[in-house]
């Protein structure tokens, strides 16, 4: 698309023309690898239920963090065989988005904590 762009300020003006050109985004496929991940429920007020699932037994480590970085909630080699619930508890939860990282030695997934007291 072609724009034409007009700027004026104390009765002067100048003008200049624009193309804008739109590329879709490029789709990129999850890969699945076995592991289920619910937070229930979502958004919560900081305490919420991790139910996972995964299709590989193995150790997994959770981490939380703020969209700044900061860590507020760490559990390391839990034990998963198939099917686990693990209550969780931000202490001090302020309003806002945490990420949640479930990793393991091959995997890493990430989720999205909506925090609304």
């Amino acid at each position: 698309m072609t724009y034409w762009v007009e700027v004026a300020a104390n009765s002067c003006s100048d003008g200049d023309t624009i193309i804008v050109t739109y590329i879709d985004p490029v789709f990129i496929m999850e890969q699945d690898h076995g592991i289920r991940v619910s937070i229930i429920p979502n958004p919560n007020d900081g305490d919420f239920v991790l139910d996972i699932t995964s299709e590989n037994p193995g150790k997994f480590s959770i981490e939380i963090t703020d969209l700044t970085g900061r860590v507020v909630v760490e559990r390391k080699e839990i034990n998963i065989t198939s099917k686990l619930n693990i209550d969780i508890s931000i202490p001090l939860a302020k309003d806002g988005v945490y990420l949640l990282k479930l990793k393991s030695e091959e995997n890493l997934l990430v989720e999205k904590v909506l925090v609304f007291n």
